[in-house]
């Protein structure tokens, strides 16, 4: 019997931090907490553009409900859906991306000489 992982995962290594793995596949955590996964992960340019929209987005909810424009409301629910299923499909790849400009690279390296 084999053991594979539901989710592939990706091993990087840093010379001084050491080893991080990153799943690949959408992201539960993302798709439910939002900018908070991002916090937690530490990928802070994802934080800032999730809260910038995030903001707006609340913002426009709330003139919408003081107007009591359902129309609206029901458009606005949709783009929060949308977005929320983004941050979950995209999540891992922004993470991969942040580790990355880090300085963590893939783990094993490839040697040149068997290549």
């Amino acid at each position: 019997m084999k053991l594979v992982p539901k989710n592939p995962v990706i091993l990087l290594r840093h010379s001084k931090l050491g080893y991080v793995t990153v799943s690949q596949g959408f992201s539960l955590s993302a798709f439910f907490l939002g900018s908070i996964w991002a916090i937690v992960k530490r990928t802070w340019l994802v934080f800032v553009g999730l809260f910038v929209v995030e903001v707006v987005l609340w913002y426009l909810n709330g003139v919408a409900t003081v107007k009591r424009d359902f129309v609206t409301l029901l458009g606005l629910m949709l783009v929060n859906v949308a977005l929320a299923i983004c941050r979950g499909k995209y999540a891992n790849r922004w993470l991969l991306a942040s580790l990355r400009r880090r300085g963590y690279g893939p783990w094993p390296v490839a040697d040149d000489k068997q290549a």
